[in-house]
């Protein structure tokens, strides 16, 4: 629909493994806590002139209110190309870019963390696309200094990165099939076994949250986990 987006659940962080904040935290923010990994996996159709957020995160206030700090981990921007970001707390603030095109994809964002630094793995469709290396705790684990406890498929808020309206909410017009949240790097062999976006083969074992597009219930608004953990996500 128009405008739609859908908030992960939440955890609470009492002691920060890597030394940065406590407090509330979206649940992919959680699994990079929990783990010092985190793999997230999007199957997505692109419409011709397709554009917008699939995921992205703010440490402070929630659609419609304009966050003062956040950013889109994967977009398409106005330019065409498929983007992957992050940012770290040494003022580290790097894209990946990708050209493509309409029709069904399968990108996957993952990184890495520690006290110190952490890198940003990128594929599309099965290829590998790159790395971004970054110094000091990511945005994921430290949000500039706060928690951050609002991540949403289908939207996401920024200024300052290539081809991404600044300081509104971009929406993704296109289709959302799955989401996948991984505790771990993918290697390239388990991308490969995922497949590519005209031919979805089907996902590794060890996910911790998986959303799948049919499983959404107009009437509660709610997008089910399928993955027996019981991570549901309250669309809005």
């Amino acid at each position: 629909g128009v405008n739609q987006y859908f908030q992960l659940p939440q955890c609470t962080i009492s002691s920060n493994p890597y030394g940065g904040p406590t407090g509330v935290f979206g649940l992919p923010s959680c699994i990079a806590l929990q783990y010092g990994a985190l793999s997230i996996v999007f199957w997505f159709y692109l419409p011709p002139g397709g554009m917008g957020a699939l995921i992205g995160s703010t440490h402070d206030v929630q659609y419609p209110s304009s966050p003062s700090g956040a950013i889109g981990e994967m977009y398409i921007g106005t330019d065409g190309n498929f983007y992957f970001a992050e940012l770290s707390t040494n003022s580290d603030s790097k894209t990946l870019s990708t050209p493509i095109s309409p029709g069904w994809h399968i990108a996957i964002w993952e990184e890495r963390v520690s006290s110190t630094n952490a890198t940003v793995y990128a594929y599309m469709d099965g290829k590998y696309i790159g790395s971004i290396a970054l110094s000091g705790l990511t945005w994921t684990i430290d949000g500039s200094g706060e928690s951050v406890p609002y991540w949403d498929i289908g939207t996401a808020y920024a200024c300052g990165w290539p081809a991404f309206p600044c300081d509104q909410w971009f929406f993704f017009n296109g289709s959302i099939a799955l989401v996948a949240l991984y505790p771990t790097v993918l290697n390239s062999t388990q991308v490969a076994s995922i497949g590519n976006g005209t031919n979805f083969k089907g996902l590794p074992p060890g996910y911790v949250a998986l959303y799948v597009g049919n499983s959404y219930v107009p009437g509660s608004q709610v997008w089910v986990d399928a993955s027996g953990h019981g991570y549901n996500a309250q669309g809005y």
